[in-house]
């Protein structure tokens, strides 16, 4: 039996409920062209992940498309489906220039962002807060790690809110494979190509510059280097700001929760974990494929099947967390799956968790008596759950 599922049923947490009861592994329609296999269930998602027989890529083996001499690139959609050893070597590029040092590093110019981005809301007038605070703090705080020049930095901002603010809501409007016809994603491609240039020429403390090296080694050609970092903009922005947004909702429509933070500050850690689980921002994994048949929780999955994994109905799965539909910011042991599992795990986890980190404290610092304005919260619907606008009052008067 084949279940039908619509773009918006993909964040609604009763349907996902009821899927995940009737058994954690579904033959679904999705509206992408074909029937698919969805993982709802926590022990399946582990499961199905840490197989090696599920790959990423557009086809099962599939390898990565070599750049041109044109100048062609791989874009960020097809890095994040690639499989095997083209996805480790991308990987590696990425992951071993993230360090924890790195990030460590960034902190305080995280903290600065933070600070500029607050002081410049007028404190008693109701503003979006995702158009002022939520979506540009990931994106300044990406061009810092990634050393684009502070002359740059407002044309990369511009550039990449467009491209989310463009992503279309139906998944059946998604067009895959690169898309050059774009005269906005032509010019960032060569802005971000100028970047590598220039980095190549001057080295600097930052992303792009160990990026290089690292690509140098694994014999990538810029074209990779370039996706790389277009994919670290767009990717490393979009659960960032989806998390700020349904993360800041919840806890100031439950002004129970508002105070413990308040009263409680050193909870503020185990409540962005607390965060990510119980309201994931991503709804659906990218694609896998099979690469031969794979038993995942007694289904039968047959060799190049399409898996995908629903994030938000493995993070409220009871056989794994206890009262998993109540938000407890305590809660012990809290292995939730939103950053991915396995070879696909989020390389900029600790970075989304330090600026969500950051921005809360800050918040609650700053602005204890924080007010939402808007009630009834219009989302957009697909993988991405997050409200259009977010209108709040950081200090209301009286």
């Amino acid at each position: 039996m084949t279940t039908r599922l619509t773009p918006a049923q993909l964040n609604d947490v009763p349907t996902l409920r009821r899927l995940r009861e009737a058994a954690p592994v579904h033959h679904v329609d999705l509206g992408r062209g074909g029937a698919e296999w969805l993982l709802t269930g926590y022990e399946a998602a582990v499961t199905g992940f840490a197989d090696q027989r599920l790959a990423g890529g557009g086809a099962a083996g599939n390898p990565i498309e070599e750049a041109d001499k044109a100048g062609r690139v791989i874009f960020e959609e097809d890095l994040v489906d690639l499989s095997g050893e083209d996805h480790q070597r991308v990987r590696r590029m990425i992951s071993r220039q993230l360090t924890p040092r790195r990030v460590a590093a960034l902190l305080p110019r995280i903290e600065r962002i933070t600070g500029e981005l607050l002081d410049a809301i007028p404190p008693a007038e109701s503003v979006d807060f995702i158009a002022a605070f939520a979506r540009p703090l990931p994106i300044m705080t990406l061009c810092a790690l990634i050393g684009v020049p502070d002359a740059d930095r407002a044309y990369v901002q511009a550039y990449v809110s467009g491209r989310i603010a463009t992503l279309p809501e139906r998944p059946e409007a998604v067009t895959p494979g690169p898309d050059m016809t774009s005269p906005e994603t032509a010019a960032m491609v060569a802005h971000l190509g100028a970047l590598i240039a220039e980095r190549r020429r001057e080295p600097a403390d930052d992303l792009v510059s160990g990026m290089i090296r690292q690509a140098d080694r694994e014999g990538l050609p810029d074209a990779y280097l370039v996706a790389g970092v277009r994919l670290t903009l767009v990717a490393g922005h979009r659960a960032v700001t989806a998390l700020l947004a349904n993360g800041l909702a919840l806890l100031l429509r439950e002004p129970g929760l508002w105070r413990l933070l308040l009263e409680r500050p050193e909870l503020v850690g185990d409540a962005v974990e607390e965060l990510l689980r119980y309201v994931t921002p991503i709804a659906l994994s990218v694609p896998r494929h099979a690469t031969a048949a794979v038993e995942v929780c007694g289904a039968e999955v047959p060799d190049r099947a399409v898996v995908r994994c629903a994030w938000g109905a493995a993070n409220r799965d009871p056989a794994r967390f206890a009262e998993p539909d109540a938000f407890d910011p305590a809660r012990p042991d809290n292995a939730h799956l939103a950053f991915g599992y396995g070879h696909h795990f989020c390389l900029g986890a600790a970075l989304a968790r330090a600026e969500i980190g950051l921005a809360l404290t800050t918040l609650l610092a700053r602005f204890p008596r924080m007010r939402l304005v808007e009630e009834e919260l219009d989302y957009r619907s697909g993988d991405l759950r997050e409200p259009r606008t977010l209108r709040v009052v950081l200090s209301p008067p009286g």
